[in-house]
């Protein structure tokens, strides 16, 4: 924990001098063809295509703490993944997640998750991030 902070200090832009993990969804093309699953469960609108889409927590020095199941893209959307990927066992108290707008909905659910496991972690422990246009 204390190397993530002190590298968080040492490599991060002044403005993010606190946030020690990423976490973010990547949508991976995939050739699928089963007759019994819909095309809507399979489709990603982030490649225009079918699609498997997967969560990953790294660190500062891009090292992965934490990687999601992978599902199809039009069943799961990232929100859901994070919060099915219990990340209250891996990120601790002094840990600032930095996030995309995506997952703003699913931080209060992630928080009665915590208190549930008796985890001592709030929306403190998240950083949004904002898409530059």
């Amino acid at each position: 924990m204390k190397i993530r902070i002190l590298l968080a200090l040492i490599k991060n832009p002044k403005s993010f001098k606190n946030i020690t993990l990423l976490l973010d969804g990547h949508d991976s093309s995939i050739s699928y063809d089963k007759p019994n699953i819909s095309v809507q469960k399979w489709w990603s609108y982030k490649l225009k295509a079918s699609g498997i889409r997967t969560q990953v927590v790294s660190d500062i020095n891009d090292m992965v703490i934490s990687v999601s199941y992978s599902d199809l893209c039009g069943k799961v959307n990232d929100g859901m993944m994070f919060l099915n990927m219990k990340l209250y066992n891996k990120i601790l108290k002094q840990d600032c997640v930095a996030i995309d707008g995506g997952y703003t909905l699913f931080i209060k659910q992630f928080e009665d998750l915590c208190n549930n496991k008796g985890c001592d972690l709030d929306d403190n422990n998240f950083f949004i991030l904002l898409e530059k246009k």
